[in-house]
Order: structure tokens, then sequence, then C-alpha cells
């Protein structure tokens, strides 16, 4: 008598999909190192001069961290209560910060000390910003007004009070220290020029506003609210170039990347949305582990930090080609690396040879053995579902029947089960029938699950609906491959006249020929 051997899973191919160029180029940033913080990550700046320092504001502190080594370089904690949008002046020796206090704090980061104190509003500040003379403030509250400071000397220079609810999002022309936009809860964009201290523009975004910046030039005003992204242009009073829909939850954030021209979307669907801005298009998508309130990237991409509501912070740093950006490789001599080879010989623990499956799956394996080995194929089948349904793995089910079938065992594993398990069975091939490597075997499969049921499925309606589902996946199966068999011929054809055209013989063979075979008399 033979010896037992194990069902052993087999390992299919996985299919890759082909890589983007976009996706090539995400590929270049380092692997993210993850901050914690104690709560909803507010806000995250990144400062536009080397070493690209990123402030993070959250509670009450604005923090300051270095790229490299994710350390906290400066920390700015001068606040009372809980602090909002800390950004960086242009040359990044300055930062503003708003908060609940209704007031904008002026700090200095080389030495941490606070420098103003911006005192006029009545409600929490959100979001502040430098104009681009560095020489002004811009500020939204939710008092349901903005404003714009004069920093030497403490004062409003203008104040603005035409939105009915939060101004909770902001940005600063990047050509007119004149030009200011806001965006409210009221679901209005205003564009105010300073030098007539009025509306100069009001866009209707149709949901309550949670981000507003400039492209590169200031033409173009990118408003994000709800799941929409509008895209205006300032120079042609406002009109509304187009509206897209990137994200199924709210929009809570953008940024300009790679020199204004990829747009970046984060919301609270988890994921961070890169649009091309030639032409509005989505090129490419980052996935987060929990929804996003703030993005900040370095104009060049050097820097991407990304900020959650779980207090994490996801930091990369995008690899040139020259190799910087890489973490310095520790150089050992040869000593040094004999002895470091010899302590990871002795500590380095056992790999253990199968490592495709849990302990728990390991102990399901083994039941399917033993039922395999006690013909009982039926008891088999339901265990190797289970697994499917817990883990996901089809190969298992798979590599169960191609073993039932070498058996001759496939019908008595499939008799006799209720009309759940057979809905269950169905639902399995009409998902993974497609599969070029699973469909030969899942055919023979539901050639005999029908053969042995036939008309009796017909009193079971979650077989019944499970069969129908079954039945359109198989007929768009063959639609497609009628189109694929049609494009086939095509480029058959193409070939074919190609290939007639390389070997028929131009004028000027055909003329050689003749006078070879009707030599001249002459």
């Amino acid at each position: 008598m033979g010896t037992f051997k194990p069902l052993n899973t087999k390992v299919f191919t996985k299919t890759e999909p082909e890589l983007s160029d976009e996706a090539i180029y995400w590929k270049k940033f380092t692997a993210p190192a993850i901050l914690k913080d104690f709560g909803p990550i507010d806000y995250i700046d990144v400062n536009p001069n080397d070493p690209y320092h990123f402030a993070v504001t959250c509670s009450v502190r604005v923090q300051i961290f270095n790229p490299v080594t994710k350390a906290v370089y400066k920390s700015l904690t001068r606040f009372k209560e809980t602090a909002y949008g800390g950004k960086f002046r242009h040359d990044g020796k300055l930062i503003c910060a708003g908060g609940d206090e209704a007031e904008v704090k002026l700090f200095d980061v080389g030495s941490k000390n606070l420098l103003r104190i911006f005192k006029g509003h009545e409600g929490p500040v959100h979001r502040c910003f430098f104009c681009i003379n560095n020489s002004q403030l811009f500020s939204c509250s939710d008092d349901k007004s903005a404003a714009v400071w004069d920093i030497a000397s403490e004062k409003i220079v203008a104040q603005y009070r035409d939105h009915t609810d939060y101004v909770r999002a902001g940005a600063v022309s990047p050509v007119s220290a004149d030009i200011v936009v806001s965006g409210s809860y009221d679901k209005k964009v205003m564009m105010f020029d300073t030098r007539t201290n009025e509306v100069a523009l009001t866009l209707d975004h149709g949901a309550p506003v949670e981000s507003v910046i400039f492209n590169k030039t200031g033409s173009i005003i990118i408003s994000a609210g709800g799941t929409d992204i509008c895209f205006w242009d300032a120079l042609a009073g406002g009109k509304l170039l187009s509206r897209i829909t990137p994200h199924h939850k709210t929009i809570t954030c953008l940024a300009m990347a790679s020199d204004g021209l990829r747009l970046l979307s984060g919301g609270l669907d988890k994921r961070v949305r890169v649009t091309d801005m030639t032409d509005l298009q989505p090129a490419h998508v980052l996935n987060y582990s929990s929804p996003i309130l703030s993005i900040g990237i370095e104009s060049n991409d050097k820097v991407l930090a990304v900020g959650m509501v779980d207090g994490l912070v996801s930091v990369s740093r995008k690899i040139e080609e020259d190799g910087k950006g890489k973490t310095p490789r520790i150089r050992y001599t040869l000593r040094e690396w004999r002895k470091r080879e010899q302590k990871l010989r002795e500590f380095e623990p056992l790999q253990e040879a199968d490592t495709t499956f849990t302990e728990k799956e390991r102990q399901m394996m083994s039941n399917i053995d033993r039922y395999l080995r006690s013909y009982r194929y039926s008891k088999a089948l339901d265990v190797a579902m289970a697994m499917y349904n817990t883990k996901r793995k089809a190969e298992s089910v798979v590599t169960l029947v191609q073993e039932l079938i070498r058996r001759k065992g496939l019908a008595t594993a499939l008799a006799g089960k209720d009309d759940h398990e057979i809905a269950k069975i169905l639902k399995f091939f009409s998902k993974h029938i497609g599969n070029f490597e699973y469909m030969p075997t899942l055919i023979d499969a539901t050639n005999t699950l029908i053969d042995i049921y036939g008309e009796e499925i017909n009193d079971m309606p979650m077989a019944l609906d499970a069969c129908n589902n079954l039945l359109s996946t198989i007929h768009d199966e063959e639609q497609l491959t009628v189109k694929l068999l049609e494009l086939q011929g095509a480029m058959e054809m193409l070939k074919i006249a190609s290939d007639s055209h390389k070997l028929a013989p131009t004028s000027n063979d055909d003329s050689s020929v003749i006078t070879e075979e009707f030599p001249s008399t002459l």
C-alpha cells in the first residue's frame, strides 16, 4: 500500500499591471516614515529652502521636523489653546500660526521667539499666510471675516466681512501682493483686492469650501469642498474652467507639486489623488491608513508629508537620479564586516520552509489532507471553502478541485449540498472562472455540478441567483473572446500584408531580372 502524499497547494502566477510613467515617478520616493502626534494633524507646510524642514501643526504646538532624521528641529509652544495653520515665510526664517485664541502669532524659526501677536479677530483663526511682499499677513477666521495685516505695525490693513459662515480656507496670489482669496462654509470663494478693499470675484463652489489655492502663475483659483474640485479662471471674471470629482468622500486639502504640473488632493477616503494640471486628468493615487487632513510638499517634490486624523504623519523624500535623498550607507572595514557577519549568523533565526500560510491555515490544510486520506471528499471541500471565505485564497480551492478530479471524487464532494452551500460554490466559480489559470478546472467543476443537480437548482432561490450570475459572467467572457478573435484576425491580416510588401520586388529589381533572362543581342 503506497504512502499518502499531502495536498500540495499550487502557487499560481499573478499578473502585475504594467507601471505607468506616473507610477514610476512616485516610486522614486523613499518608503514613508511614520511620526505620531497627540491629535489630528491640522496643517503641514514644507520650508521651500534646503534642507526642507516641515512644520506640523497639531494640538497646542507647531513642531518643525528635519526630513532626513525625522527628529524635531524646533517646537513652538506659545499657545494656550489649539493652534492652526502654521505657515513658513518664503525665506523660511519666520512662521505664522493661528489658533483658538483668535490671534495670529509670528515666530522666529531660529530662536523660537514670539515676535508679533495680531489681535482683531473675534473667533478662532484657522488659516494665515504671508503675502508675497513679506510685509503683510492674510488670515481667515471663524468670525466670518478675512483680514490683511501689516507686520511692522501689527495693524489691520483691510478686513472683509462678506462671508456668512466660517472662513476656513484661504490663499495669497503668487504674483501680486494685493490679491487674496478666501473660502467659506457658506459655499462661496471670494477674491479680494486690497487696493480697493472690495470683493473682486465671488465664486459659488456648491459645497462648504475646505481648501483654496492658486496655480503657479496665479491665473487659476482652485477650490475644494465636498467631493469636487473646481478650477476658476481669475483673469476671465471667475469663469468655471472645469469641475472634477476625484474622491468619493470629503476633500480636505490641496497642494501644488512638481513646480505646478501636478495637483495633490487629500480626503477622508484615505487617499491622495494626483491630477495632471495639463489636462486635469487623474494621474496617480497614493493610499494611506487613515483619513487625510493635510498635505505638505516642496514645490519640486523633494519632501512629501501627509497628516491624518489619528495623529499620524507620513513622510517621504524623493530619491534623485544622482542618489541624493537616500539614507547614507554605513561603510565598514573588512575586519568590522567579518565581525558583523559572524554576529548575524549567530543570532539569525532559522527560516521556516513554508511561509505561505499562517498557523491556522496550516491546521486547515492538515484537516483537508486528513479528510482526503479517509475519502471524505465533501468535508474536504467544506474546509477549503471555509478557508477561502476567511483568507480569500482561491488557489487552495482550485488545487483541491484538481485533486478531486484526479481521484474521480469531485461528484462525491459536490453531492448532498443544500441551497446555501451550492450558492457559495457557484459564487466562487463566477468570481474566478475568468482567470485563465483556473478556467479549465472550474469549467469541469461547473459541468459536474450541473450534472448532479440539474433542474433541482430551480427550487433553490439562492443557488438559482448565483447560477444566473455565473451565466452572465460566462456570457461576458464569450463576448470578450469574440472581440479578441476579431482583433487577432485584423492583426494577422496586417502582418500578411506587411510580409507580402517586403517580399514584393521593386521596379529596379524587376528590370535586373528581365535583363538577366533576356540579355541584349548587342
